[in-house]
C-alpha cells in the first residue's frame, strides 16, 4: 500500500512540488563537504528521492551510489541523466 502511495505521488507530482523535496542540501551536510571534515570518498545515499543530495555529493567528488525504494522515484529524478555524471543506481 505504501509503495502504490509513494509510486503515485513520484508519478504525478512535479518534484519542486513534493513536500520533502529539498533542492539544497541541509546546512549541516553542505558544512561538513565544505569545510572538508569529510574528504571525498564513496558515499551511499538510500531512498535519494529525486536525487538532489547525490548529485551535491558526485558534483562535489565523492563516488555516490543511490538506493532507491520505488520505480517512480527514480522517474521523477530523470533530469539527472541530462547531467554529465555517472551515477551508480541500486533499486531496492
Amino acid at each position: 500500500m505504501i509503495k502504490d502511495q509513494m509510486d503515485k505521488i513520484y508519478s504525478n507530482i512535479p518534484p519542486a512540488k513534493i513536500p520533502w523535496n529539498m533542492e539544497k542540501p541541509p546546512e549541516i551536510l553542505r558544512n561538513i563537504v565544505e569545510t572538508v571534515e569529510v574528504k571525498p570518498c564513496r558515499a551511499i545515499e538510500l531512498g535519494c528521492g529525486v536525487g538532489n543530495y547525490v548529485i551535491y555529493l558526485a558534483h562535489n567528488g565523492f563516488n555516490v551510489t543511490q538506493g532507491r525504494l520505488f520505480v517512480n522515484e527514480f522517474n521523477a529524478c530523470g533530469w539527472y541523466r541530462t547531467l554529465s555524471l555517472r551515477l551508480p543506481f541500486r533499486k531496492g
